[in-house]
């Protein structure tokens, strides 16, 4: 289920926007790449400021990416 989270979220998004106002993805698509860059970053540190094994070396950077998308998705859904 978390895996598909992002995309059903999409899905249940894009329907409730109008050409009135689409203006209004821009800020939250900004704040989403802003925080996937932010975690490649921290990512990269993580990897060279930690001991990790020589067979996930690339995988840390990507498991810290993922999950903070995964909480963004949470934390913009509306009860």
């Amino acid at each position: 289920m978390s895996f598909w989270f992002p995309s059903l979220v999409f899905a249940n998004v894009v329907p409730a926007f109008t050409s009135d106002d689409i203006s209004a993805l821009g800020p939250p698509w900004l704040l989403a790449f802003v925080y996937t860059m932010a975690s490649l970053v921290f990512g990269f540190v993580i990897r060279e400021a930690c001991h990790v094994p020589w067979n996930f070396w690339q995988g840390i950077v990507v498991v810290i990416a993922v999950s903070s998308q995964v909480n963004l998705c949470e934390n913009l859904v509306v009860p």
